[in-house]
């Protein structure tokens, strides 16, 4: 069978067995315990990897997956977080306005922002600066300026490390794990199960606001409940530090503009979690999103458009077979469009 034949039959076969038992946990402990399946998904993940999906001799890809993740994230920290810190204290401002328990934060910002006015680029903010911006948010936050040591990445259903492939040229500490890795470098580890920040056990490896950079590169369309996928963002917006980066990257649909409204609806779900989209691409053969994690007192944009439901649906999950599904009926819901999507949908903060 073909590689790529192997990794949909996984899918499909996940997405099924869900749809008979209607019992994510039911499912998910049977596809553990099939260790065959698990190992030929794994290899046939590795082998597209290192043959189809490497990089050329130029470097990075915007295009490969990874290429996409390795260029972003030191692009990000350089040059963007600056006016997102911006954006938060002119929030936080403004919120003060409406609500008195933000009086406290109002005062801060207003200060902060004028201690940043001439500020350009990290080279330009102070010991002091950096102090003020961290004590405003009031919890484990991302080195505004250069850390001393380099960005930690946590790479997410790794399969074969493909981030080993660009630490020549970026400076990241990766923690790959995956749930049946491909090589020795992946820690074995189920996601689904990891309790980030426990005091025992797997999770005691994975502190709370521990990374900055959560990585999930084709995984959540691994998945077969809508509700788990937002459940794997919630465990790493707890594993990151404030202003630290969520990144996801999805396969695109035969028709490319075929998933739009569900990509929207993606924004809604995860940014309702504490995180802002920053940056929406839809390359040729990938979706690529990054979600910034911001404090809680920020709060999350509203739309009229769409009601929280608390799952991040694929095109896919309309194959499952609902009659025979015996759980809450919202495991299988798909948004349906409620307006036109206008160009300016498509932008992050």
């Amino acid at each position: 069978m073909e590689f790529p034949c192997v990794i949909q039959s996984v899918h499909e076969k996940l997405r099924s067995d869900l749809g008979s038992c209607g019992s994510f946990k039911d499912v998910w402990q049977k596809h553990v315990s099939d260790l065959a399946t698990r190992k030929g998904y794994s290899d046939a993940m590795r082998h597209l990897d290192e043959r189809s999906w490497v990089p050329g001799d130029r470097g990075p890809s915007k295009e490969c997956r990874v290429g996409w993740c390795a260029e972003f994230i030191p692009r990000f920290f350089e040059t963007s977080l600056i006016d997102c810190v911006r954006k938060d204290l002119r929030m936080a401002l403004s919120q003060s306005c409406t609500d008195e328990k933000y009086s406290v934060l109002s005062s801060e910002a207003e200060g902060i922002l004028l201690s940043m006015k001439d500020v350009s680029s990290v080279e330009h903010i102070s010991e002091d600066l950096s102090k003020k911006i961290e004590y405003f948010y009031g919890e484990a936050v991302v080195d505004i300026v250069k850390p001393s040591e380099p960005r930690k990445v946590l790479d997410v259903g790794s399969c074969n490390d493909p981030f080993s492939r660009y630490l020549d040229v970026v400076d990241f500490e990766v923690t790959a794990i995956d749930l049946t890795p491909a090589c020795e470098t992946v820690m074995e580890v189920d996601f689904v199960n990891l309790e980030p920040g426990e005091s025992s056990g797997v999770g005691s490896r994975f502190g709370l606001q521990s990374f900055d950079v959560v990585t999930f590169c084709l995984l959540l369309s691994y998945l077969p409940c809508p509700r788990q996928r937002l459940q794997f963002c919630e465990k790493a917006r707890a594993l990151l530090k404030v202003n630290g980066l969520l990144l996801i990257t999805e396969t695109q649909s035969v028709t490319p503009r075929g998933n739009t409204m569900l990509m929207k609806q993606w924004k809604f779900e995860v940014e309702n979690l504490g995180f802002r989209r920053i940056v929406y691409e839809s390359k040729t053969h990938i979706h690529a999103m990054a979600f910034r994690k911001v404090p809680l007192f920020l709060k999350p944009e509203k739309s009229l458009n769409y009601a929280i439901r608390s799952s991040l649906p694929i095109k896919q999950d309309q194959r499952v077979d609902r009659k025979r599904a015996t759980s809450d009926k919202d495991e299988f819901f798909i948004p349906k469009p409620q307006h036109k999507i206008m160009k300016s949908d498509a932008v992050g903060e």
